[in-house]
């Protein structure tokens, strides 16, 4: 999925899982089902990771940056994964429904998210969860090209999105 696409083929997907093409369709009625299933479990892969331990103690800001630095490190640990949920995300492949799930899988996070923004902010949870992920895929496009600077981009990123969420 993250080198190819939704344009994957059954048959590539089978190989590079190493499973027979039967066992794939014994849990999966078709590519589009398989394809909802792994965005489904990616994203609940991301929440599971992002949600714990993210809404302890420390001020908003020490809150929001723990989460922040998570969700880095969770791509940068799994690069494939997080291009896969990107192209995905982007897919019409992707049912309603499951987009639907995905949403309250994440709504954890959203949640925790909220527990991170400051008293004054009048950004809705689920925007500055939309603005922490365009942004973390930004600093990660940014530090692939230049990984000697990944403290600087990692650190100007937190604070352009704390900027932002802070108004």
């Amino acid at each position: 999925m993250a080198r190819e696409g939704t344009s994957a083929s059954i048959a590539r997907i089978v190989t590079e899982a190493e499973i027979p093409v039967g066992s794939l369709y014994t849990h999966f009625a078709d590519k589009e089902a398989l394809l909802n299933a792994l965005y489904l479990a990616l994203k609940s892969e991301v929440a599971a990771t992002l949600v714990s331990e993210s809404h302890g103690a420390g001020s908003p800001r020490e809150r929001g940056r723990l989460l922040w630095i998570r969700y880095i490190f969770w791509a940068r640990a799994h690069p494939e994964k997080q291009r896969a949920i990107q192209q995905l995300s982007l897919s019409p492949i992707i049912s309603e429904k499951t987009a639907c799930q995905a949403r309250k899988v994440m709504g954890g996070v959203s949640r925790t998210l909220q527990n991170c923004l400051p008293a004054r902010s009048a950004m809705p949870p689920e925007i500055a969860l939309g603005l922490m992920q365009s942004l973390i895929e930004l600093v990660l496009c940014c530090t692939q090209r230049e990984p000697e600077k990944f403290d600087a981009y990692v650190d100007t990123g937190f604070q352009a999105f704390w900027r932002a969420i802070s108004e």
